[in-house]
């Protein structure tokens, strides 16, 4: 059975920070701080994980709360780590783009599937209709409150894009939802470092 749909991650595919340019990095706009290691700190946890399979929670309180915890309660500096990170966290890989449009033009379908909290989703969403992907089918995580590497989140895509999962490839940056969609049965391709510090190598992917 050949690769019908071709799956993108967002976050580390489609938006991502060139390692030896910090004008791409959105943590440029701060100084290196506690707060700014808190809160990278919470996108490691347990609470994370639950804004990220469920947009009706708040995860500007969440992450106040995580701090609260700590004895590190500071809303001011929390609230600037958040904003900056929703305002520029947001810059393309130009050769990712580009070959969406030459896959769709070999035939391929393409999806988008990303972990993304309510508080995110929003600008992703308009980040999409930037970009021209709003038509792509779109599997947001708080959305279909299952989340990668879940086994059921990959099953969803499955059903909802009536494909087989040997028909699906994932293009991502994490080992772990490689595997898991390895796993699932799907194909996958990760984009590790290497394609952030030569962007050209994204022109030498080629599937048949």
């Amino acid at each position: 059975m050949s690769i019908k749909t071709i799956i993108f991650d967002i976050d580390g595919v489609l938006i991502w920070h060139h390692p030896s340019d910090p004008s791409k990095d959105w943590r440029r706009h701060l100084l290196p701080s506690d707060m700014l290691a808190l809160w990278e700190e919470f996108q490691k946890s347990a609470d994370w994980r639950r804004c990220l399979r469920d947009a009706s929670l708040d995860t500007r309180r969440c992450f106040y709360r995580h701090l609260d915890r700590r004895g590190q309660l500071d809303r001011r500096a929390a609230d600037r780590v958040i904003d900056t990170w929703l305002t520029y966290n947001l810059v393309p890989c130009r050769p990712a783009l580009g070959k969406i449009k030459e896959w769709q033009a070999s035939g391929f379908t393409c999806a988008i599937a990303s972990n993304q909290d309510g508080l995110r989703k929003r600008r992703i969403e308009r980040w999409l209709r930037k970009h021209a992907l709003d038509t792509f089918p779109c599997f947001i995580s708080c959305d279909v409150r299952t989340a990668k590497p879940d086994t059921d989140y990959f099953r969803h895509i499955e059903i909802s894009l009536g494909r087989k999962p040997e028909e699906l490839l994932l293009i991502d940056d994490t080992p772990e939802n490689i595997a898991a969609a390895r796993k699932a049965g799907w194909s996958s391709f990760l984009i590790d470092e290497s394609y952030r510090l030569s962007p050209f190598k994204w022109n030498s992917i080629a599937f048949s």
